[in-house]
């Protein structure tokens, strides 16, 4: 796996490798260059975390484990996983509804481009400490918003027939 740093040598893009990138001092800000010694430097200091914990809004405000679990779930999404459905080689293949863009992003989300391929849902969440629903990962929908089709995903089975 390759990504994408700043040479400091001629200022140009330079593809270092993950066994490479140990063994070199590559730095996040300006300020942390030092003349001799470092030889690379991250185009923005975001880089370094991966693509889906760069769409997590505000995660300096969570705790380090929440943000990981946060990066677990984020790669299981069915917002719209291929376009072209017919043509897959995956046994099964989950897709939700109704998928939305988010209300609140960050700027990368705008970079990547990722208004034409929406992920989840906007669930608009009322915060209560009620005695027997203390739940920490889950949510209590109405009977109205299921049947007005919130989350409502597809599975799409693949089968191969031979003719003989």
């Amino acid at each position: 796996m390759m990504r994408p740093v700043k040479y400091l040598g001629n200022g140009k893009t330079d593809m270092i490798g993950t066994f490479e990138q140990v063994y070199m001092d590559i730095a996040c800000m300006d300020d942390e260059v030092v003349p001799g010694v470092t030889t690379h430097q991250e185009f923005t200091p975001t880089n370094i975390l991966s693509i889906i914990a760069n769409q997590t809004p505000f995660s300096d405000f969570n705790q380090s484990p929440r943000n990981m679990y946060q990066c677990q779930m984020g790669k299981q999404t069915m917002g719209t996983p291929s376009t072209v459905f017919n043509h897959r080689t995956d046994n099964k293949m989950y897709r939700i509804q109704s998928s939305q863009t988010p209300v609140v992003r960050t700027e990368l989300y705008n970079e990547y481009g990722l208004d034409g391929w929406p992920q989840g849902n906007n669930a608009i969440v009322a915060v209560i400490s009620y005695t027997g629903y203390d739940m920490e990962d889950a949510m209590i929908l109405n009977k109205s918003a299921h049947e007005r089709g919130f989350g409502y995903g597809t599975v799409y089975n693949h089968h191969i027939s031979i003719w003989p």
